[in-house]
């Protein structure tokens, strides 16, 4: 059996060398399968369907960053990242993109329990498409005022709570769950759909409505002892998930902002105002300057970013640069969408150009993968710290 084309690329591969495949071995898949529904997916608020993902892993997307003891391509995650961004340029749903990276992630999570059982009964199938998992974090209190409460009963853990939002939870099979136990500590879970006591409801939002998104309930949902795959530090965990997190989340946001442009100056060109089309005005030429400028500077510090994953330069709990990345990238993009809409008039507001669904999924990230508010304020701490720590040893 032929190896996928996606075994050519290496932790060392250009961002060009990706575009090209992504543009040889997935464009057709996007065209044909993907972007024709798009937007009717969007307005009944349906998941993308469940085939596309096991298309995704007999091509090798979804099973690339799993190990390869466990049937995975044992890929690197700044790879990932670059072919995530290019997703985004051929790919007219967004909801795609955010489902592969969430589901391409979580077996890695149940991977690290190194649990014999864990592995054959879900990381296994995870490589073939044959089961989805998501991560059930956020809560209706943050991180140390989680409602979701496990408690230890003899060699059983009981879970009771509600997680408010999870990505893809519409077509996953197991939830990576984090709960508080008795004495405040994190625990994180394995829940499995099946598992008595366990319920989803979609949940309908702005953006990214065909990205399964649902609520999980948990009413005294009892779980076998190697369901637990966190260590003594379960928040250190989340923290680490979340902020590898981060990156991918935006990834795909820096192709499809490329894509916005294109389709905004192809559209732009057709339009004539007094005799010449709009592309020849000024004021549309700083406009588009301006959207230029800040998808350039989103692929920059994307590139950088990922190539410091690439190195292992990163804090695995907060890294600065990961986390302003995704700050600048996120509200890069919605300028960029506004500024579509504001050229396009009524077409970029209406369903006839692409431009407001991408602008509402681009708002997905304003919350997801921790607010941008709530960045702004660690950024905030930890340069302070850092200045407050050079100040004390007189270094500048």
């Amino acid at each position: 059996m032929q190896a996928p084309a996606i075994t050519q690329l290496h932790e060392r591969s250009t961002p060009e060398e990706v575009r090209r495949y992504v543009a040889s071995e997935l464009e057709a898949f996007f065209a044909t399968q993907i972007n024709p529904e798009a937007t009717e997916r969007d307005e009944a608020c349906e998941a993308v369907p469940r085939g596309a993902f096991e298309h995704a892993a007999q091509v090798g997307l979804l099973n690339y960053l799993m190990p390869k003891d466990v049937g995975g391509m044992g890929g690197s995650r700044r790879t990932f990242g670059l072919l995530l961004e290019h997703i985004g340029y051929f790919c007219n749903d967004m909801a795609f993109p955010s489902m592969l990276a969430m589901y391409a992630d979580v077996p890695n999570v149940i991977y690290r329990s190194r649990r014999p059982s864990l592995l054959e009964a879900y990381v296994h199938p995870m490589a073939l498409g044959k089961k989805l998992g998501t991560f059930a974090y956020t809560d209706y209190g943050d991180a140390f005022d989680f409602q979701t409460r496990v408690v230890r009963k003899e060699d059983r853990y009981v879970l009771n709570g509600t997680k408010c939002l999870q990505t893809g939870g519409a077509l996953a099979d197991v939830f990576v769950t984090y709960a508080r136990d008795e004495a405040d500590d994190m625990k994180v879970l394995l829940v499995d759909r099946s598992d008595p006591g366990v319920s989803t409801r979609p949940v309908k939002t702005l953006g990214l409505r065909s990205a399964g998104l649902t609520q999980l309930k948990l009413e005294d949902v009892t779980l076998a002892e190697e369901r637990l795959l966190s260590g003594p530090d379960g928040l250190a965990e989340a923290q680490t998930f979340l902020n590898s997190r981060r990156m991918f989340v935006v990834c795909p946001f820096v192709g499809a902002m490329k894509r916005i442009i294109e389709l905004c100056v192809v559209h732009l060109d057709t339009v004539i105002r007094e005799g010449r089309p709009l592309t020849q005005a000024q004021t549309v030429q700083a406009h588009v300057g301006n959207m230029a400028a800040r998808q350039l500077t989103s692929e920059a510090i994307l590139h950088d970013a990922l190539d410091r994953i690439g190195r292992g330069d990163i804090n695995q709990l907060f890294d600065p640069i990961i986390s302003a990345a995704k700050l600048i990238i996120t509200e890069n993009a919605l300028e960029l969408g506004e500024r579509a809409i504001r050229l396009t008039g009524w077409r970029g507001y209406s369903k006839e150009l692409p431009f407001e669904r991408f602008y509402r999924a681009f708002m997905a990230a304003l919350t997801g993968q921790t607010a941008q508010d709530v960045l702004e304020i660690q950024l905030g701490v930890v340069t302070m710290a850092h200045v407050g720590f050079n100040q004390q040893r007189g270094l500048r």
